[in-house]
């Protein structure tokens, strides 16, 4: 399992088109835009382990002995849930269906946009901070991208109970990416309420929906492996980052509460 380090500062949302352009400038690349349709996921705390990581080792049909390619990312996931219960995300990129007639100015129907695959993500509890050593966030994190990922949610009894929209925006540059991101409520409608059909509910957009405050996060983010060397040049990465912005961005340390994923029923953070 990769280490993710990162830093975390927060742009007022008057703020965020001189943001990209800063970050433009100095990544020297155009910013890739997304929006992401992600799903909060936890289950009983009875449950122990991934109860299908058998099958999950050997896919819907994989011959006796020969594992899928995620063969070794879902055995990680299996070791995390059997010390611990996490809340984990189930995202996927629904940016075309979202921005495509706006970009393109159509006023009649849109052809469907190619069929996703929706990716699971799985974060640790972060380690403690040193806010003066080591400023930075460190966690493990896991991606899956898998086109049954849905089944195999529900075969391992995860619910969801949280849903939300994410408008990011990205850049890179010496291996740390850039991502200025901001979350937002999925309009309520009544066409989307139980025993409707989802057919009827309204086109997702931008527009109608309303943003979890005034403000966005931005990331500078790094992930390497476990090896010192590799978690040193991390840091150093995300050093310079904090060098070159300082008086522009203002990252700040935040207690790994805020980033706590464990699920500990309704005590727990949610």
């Amino acid at each position: 399992m990769l280490n993710e380090i990162f830093l975390t500062a927060i742009v007022a949302d008057a703020e965020a088109q001189k943001a990209r352009t800063i970050l433009a400038g100095i990544t020297e690349m155009r910013e890739q835009h997304h929006i992401t349709k992600t799903r909060h996921l936890r289950r009983d705390l009875a449950v122990s382990g991934l109860p299908t990581i058998r099958q999950l080792q050997k896919g819907p049909a994989g011959p006796a002995g020969q594992k899928t390619p995620n063969a070794a990312a879902w055995q990680e996931l299996h070791s995390a849930f059997l010390r611990q219960s996490y809340i984990i995300q189930r995202r996927l990129d629904i940016t075309d269906d979202v921005l495509q007639p706006a970009s393109t100015g159509a006023t009649g129907p849109v052809a469907p946009p190619a069929a996703k695959i929706p990716y699971l993500r799985f974060t640790d509890v972060p380690d403690s901070v040193n806010p003066i050593d080591e400023p930075h966030t460190k966690r493990r994190a896991l991606e899956i991208s898998d086109r049954r990922l849905d089944v195999i949610l529900a075969e391992n009894r995860f619910t969801v109970f949280n849903e939300y929209i994410e408008e990011s925006y990205h850049w890179w540059q010496n291996d740390v990416e850039f991502a200025l991101t901001r979350y937002y409520l999925l309009p309520q409608t009544p066409s989307t309420g139980p025993g409707n059909d989802p057919a009827a509910a309204p086109k997702l957009s931008l527009d109608i929906m309303e943003p979890l405050g005034d403000w966005w996060f931005l990331y500078a983010r790094v992930q390497v492996d476990s090896k010192p060397e590799s978690l040193q040049e991390g840091h150093v990465k995300l050093r310079h980052v904090r060098h070159d912005l300082r008086g522009i961005f203002e990252f700040k340390v935040f207690d790994r509460r805020v980033h706590d994923t464990r699920n500990l029923g309704d005590k727990g953070p949610a």
